[in-house]
């Protein structure tokens, strides 16, 4: 009877253990919203759509890459918040590198405007198939990229 208690104590404690190694996913939620009502005012046209209601000619298809990193050429403004300088980038918050004033975040509205401003340059008025996402590596975690894309076009 002993020996039939102690195993089964044993075996309790083992699965137990066991049990609390492994990881328990956590609850989360991000949402992410990126404004085109700037770019539309200016007459630029933007959507995620493929058929649009008027006719185009295709230019090409541009796509921007933007990784969160340490960039010397940019300098986040410092501001006061509880006694010392804290630096924020107004989309996510502190960066990680918290005390490095170069730590640049990726952000959708950067690259937006990157594509924007080249597909102006390249003679467009618009952008159809415009896709948003983040970037991961080889094991499924996310990179610290953003990726935007889309085929720019012209209007007739």
């Amino acid at each position: 009877m002993k020996t039939k208690h102690f195993l089964l104590c044993a075996v309790c404690v083992i699965f137990f253990s066991l049990t609390s190694c492994f990881p328990t996913q956590k609850f989360s939620r991000t949402l992410s919203f990126v404004d085109f009502s700037s770019y539309t005012k200016d007459g630029f046209f933007l959507t995620e759509l493929e058929s649009v209601p008027f006719d185009y000619t295709t230019i090409g298809t541009m796509s921007v890459s933007e990784t969160s990193g340490v960039d010397k050429e940019y300098v986040q403004e410092a501001k006061e918040a509880t006694g010392f300088k804290k630096y924020e980038d107004g989309i996510y918050g502190s960066p990680s590198k918290k005390t490095d004033k170069h730590w640049r975040s990726a952000n959708f509205y950067s690259c937006l405007d990157a594509l924007v401003e080249e597909a102006k340059f390249a003679g467009g008025d618009g952008i159809v198939k415009l896709k948003m996402g983040f970037g991961f590596n080889k094991e499924g975690k996310w990179d610290g990229s953003l990726n935007v894309s889309g085929m720019v076009i012209k209007r007739k």
